[in-house]
């Protein structure tokens, strides 16, 4: 007997706005320029999708502001902070 093998695609558990912000800084975490990039690629591509919006564009020629467009319609944002010195605006 053999088992199937049923291909992942990450896109399916990004089904909430924590779960995105979750992925995302596990990637921005990780402080791999690929990593980071794929994933915001994936979380773009997933909101156009979720949205109905036939096109996603250009990713790579306007990615910035993809992402950012992103972040907006669905209340996250983006921030920096020092390493080991980061905390949310909760505490």
């Amino acid at each position: 007997m053999t088992d199937s093998i049923t291909p992942y695609d990450p896109a399916n558990s990004l089904t909430s706005r924590e779960a995105i912000a979750g992925f995302l800084q596990d990637a921005l975490d990780s402080e791999n320029p690929e990593y980071i990039a794929a994933a915001f690629k994936l979380v773009v591509k997933k909101h156009h999708v979720d949205n109905n919006e036939a096109s996603v564009g250009s990713l790579e020629e306007d990615s910035l502001e993809a992402v950012i467009n992103m972040l907006k319609d669905m209340e996250l944002k983006l921030s920096v902070c020092r390493k080991h010195h980061c905390r949310s605006e909760d505490e």
